[in-house]
């Protein structure tokens, strides 16, 4: 490998650890991936396995956030603890308000 700006085949090549930002999340995650400079003209770069390497941070990083919840799994919620909270008592004016006091206590 030459340098891209030089010519020179004197290129050393080290790891480094970066932090990158995602959204509002200015340290969000970081990568560790290889970083090649020349050693002529001090002239440095990265190549594909640094983007790979990112990429792939990144996703490990996206796969910890927590999901957004849909108005799908909202109404299940729901379903779920008024079953829950009603149990045998179905069917009772008071037993929905309580149950569905239950239920905004949870929300």
């Amino acid at each position: 490998m030459n340098c891209s700006n030089c010519g020179s085949p004197n290129i050393v090549t080290k790891n480094v650890t970066e932090r990158f930002a995602y959204g509002e999340e200015q340290n969000a995650f970081e990568a560790t991936f290889p970083e090649m400079t020349c050693s002529n003209c001090s002239f440095g770069w990265r190549d594909y396995r640094a983007e790979q390497a990112i990429e792939t941070a990144m996703d490990e990083y996206i796969a910890t956030l927590p999901k957004e919840k849909t108005v799908d799994d909202f109404k299940e919620a729901v379903r779920e603890l008024l079953a829950e909270y009603l149990g045998d008592s179905a069917g009772t004016r008071e037993a929905y308000r309580e149950a569905l006091l239950l239920l905004a206590a949870e929300l």
